[in-house]
């Protein structure tokens, strides 16, 4: 006898639930996305109790017609695709025509829908008592859907289900990203009769950014707009100083579609790397668009995981996108429109927008501390004061230093002064600072104006040695009279090889010679800090040998972060004038030298107001 079994109709829709209706937030998605496809402008999405008695989800888009609506709840019924070969490029949010079959299987339905052409609309409605039953019915153009008492029938399913509180949450969270993603789209969110969210419908991502998260999200994000190999990323991330304690504000959409990727996660954090401290994550809404063809969406029934057929070029764009924001200084991107209050081009009766000094905020706190447009460049040999021992009474023989630059070819007419990319800058006319000292051996204490300021000297020079070492190059270089071998592991070795052009970029010279590796020579920059080479460069091989799932460039990148902390002066450690002053001068000067390259903070500020209250002197 045959053990295999033809499920009926029903139990087949219970199995399609199971997939595609996990919750109440589950069945706002599918509706949601229904009625984006359906072309509507303002979509309103109310629920009861978290969403388990009820959810309605109304648009004003082209509506369902009299013909098509008993063949809604149909499994496998769409208007979105026709044949197999659509599934290649897919470019709606609903295809697979079982969203509202497995809806209706687990939950009583009501679907109310009118064309704009037709003189009257249609009502559906699915449930125990009578079955389905199809009418007409006056009604505005549009669809509206109302889902009560979600897994009435499905006593396993609804036991697992979390206190309406938590559902509510999920839904919020869920129609925030779908309102993000559509910013030419008014939505409006209800729950329990209380509005939590609206957008206007403007088409700028900003202001629905505002609509969902609130003035002071919004003020503090800066805009990313960048391209690589076909690829475009837009959006905006948050500042370092604005790092979250959760990913929960990070929300990524390819081609519009809010999605769960990995890759875009990881290219975002591994970005922010060398700005917030470990343990924190920052604040994103990215944008990335693509061909269709080269995205596959038909992956899950949730369509929240997608497939990229490069995930490398996925994990580039994100990457190097966000730094150049990064690295910038915040400077680079401006916002594309002033944010603006989400109630203010709605149909609702609600009129506040964010005021001028609030549009200001985001970006007021990043502006240079003073105007250092009058400083001139002296060579980095002659000006950088030198934080070591010298060189030439040092033990190590790899400190034998020749004083020379690394292609002699290419410096006939070197003229220091005018090209060195990297050198600090002296003064012209001094900026209105005064050293006042030092803190505990560990921290500048500098009078600015009206305020002080807290420098961390470990941190700030790690960070000066990194952002120089980023813009160095080969004739920076000084050659090592006496090579350096490199005693590393078989797998180090490869890693050190595999990384070698990019070390050479920076200004290390690794040379492969009787089966040996050998540093030649090394940044001009480093041979100031002192300190064991082969412990730098074992530093290096340590942290390039980390996630090994990121691109060799990115890993040797951040592996410079523990180089530039190995090279950096330690707290604790007392200067000099000349010394202590170089340091200050460069944080102030640079916009970049705000957090180490392990993300802590470099200077803390403190305005004489404040001060003065501390003292009852205001």
């Amino acid at each position: 006898m045959g053990i295999i079994n033809l499920l009926d109709l029903q139990t087949a829709n219970l199995i399609a639930a199971g997939e595609v209706v996990e919750r109440a937030a589950s069945v706002v998605k599918e509706l949601c996305e229904n009625s984006i496809d359906a072309a509507a402008k303002n979509i309103t999405v109310e629920i009861k109790h978290g969403g388990n008695s009820y959810i309605r989800v109304s648009d004003d888009g082209k509506g369902i017609s009299e013909d098509d609506i008993p063949k809604t709840i149909l499994r496998h019924a769409t208007s979105k695709i026709k044949t197999g070969s659509d599934l290649e490029a897919i470019g709606t949010l609903g295809f697979r025509g079982e969203a509202l079959a497995a809806v209706s299987s687990v939950a009583r339905m009501t679907i109310i829908s009118k064309q704009p052409t037709a003189k009257t609309g249609s009502m559906l409605e699915v449930n125990d008592e009578y079955g389905v039953v199809i009418k007409e019915t006056g009604c505005p153009d549009g669809t509206t859907i109302i889902v009560r008492d979600l897994f009435y029938n499905v006593p396993a399913r609804r036991k697992f289900m979390k206190r309406d509180a938590t559902e509510a949450m999920a839904v919020a969270a869920l129609t925030e990203k779908l309102a993000m993603s559509h910013p030419e789209i008014a939505f409006r969110l209800i729950s329990d009769g209380e509005t939590k969210f609206t957008t206007p419908g403007d088409g700028k991502l900003l202001s629905a950014i505002y609509g969902v998260a609130g003035r002071a999200f919004a003020a503090g994000l800066e805009s990313v707009s960048y391209e690589l190999e076909g690829m475009t990323l837009r959006g905006y991330i948050s500042r370092p100083d604005a790092a979250k304690g959760t990913r929960s504000s990070q929300s990524f959409f390819i081609n519009n579609r809010y999605i769960r990727s990995r890759t875009m996660t990881a290219a975002l954090e591994e970005a922010y790397k060398s700005y917030i401290p470990s343990g924190r994550f920052p604040a994103a809404v990215l944008f990335l668009e693509t061909s269709l063809s080269s995205v596959d969406v038909n992956v899950h029934p949730s369509k929240l995981e997608v497939r990229f057929s490069n995930e490398k070029n996925v994990f580039d764009t994100v990457y190097y996108g966000v730094r150049s924001v990064l690295e910038g200084g915040f400077k680079k991107a401006e916002p594309e429109e002033k944010p603006r209050s989400p109630l203010e081009t709605q149909p609702w009766n609600f009129t506040p927008e964010i005021k001028a000094e609030e549009a200001k905020a985001s970006t007021q706190e990043y502006k240079p501390l003073y105007d250092f447009s009058k400083l001139t460049e002296k060579a980095v040999l002659e000006t950088m004061p030198n934080f070591a021992p010298n060189v030439n009474n040092s033990t190590d023989e790899a400190f034998k230093v020749e004083i020379t630059t690394y292609n002699k070819a290419e410096t006939a007419d070197f003229d220091e002064a005018k090209t060195d990319e990297f050198a600090p800058e002296s003064l012209v006319e001094a900026p209105t600072y005064r050293i006042v000292g030092e803190l505990f051996a560990t921290y500048a204490v500098v009078e600015v104006g009206e305020s002080v300021s807290l420098i961390d000297k470990h941190a700030a020079h790690e960070r000066i040695i990194y952002e120089k070492l980023r813009k160095s190059n080969k004739k920076h270089t000084q050659l090592l009279l006496e090579p350096l071998k490199l005693d590393f592991s078989p797998m180090e070795i490869e890693l050190l090889i595999e990384s070698k052009t990019y070390l050479e970029s920076y200004g290390f010279v690794i040379k492969e010679r009787d089966g040996a590796l050998f540093l030649d020579g090394i940044p001009a920059l480093l041979m100031q800090s002192g300190g064991d080479l082969h412990s730098l460069i074992g530093c290096f091989v340590s942290e390039v040998s980390k996630g090994m799932q990121i691109p060799i460039d990115v890993r040797a990148d951040s592996a410079l972060y523990s180089v530039a902390c190995k090279a950096a002066i330690k707290a604790g450690k007392m200067l000099d004038g000349t010394q202590l002053d170089w340091i200050v001068q460069n944080v102030l000067n640079d916009t970049a030298i705000r957090f180490c390259p392990h993300g802590r903070p470099i200077i803390y500020t403190a305005d004489k107001k404040s001060i003065e209250k501390l003292f009852n002197r205001t």
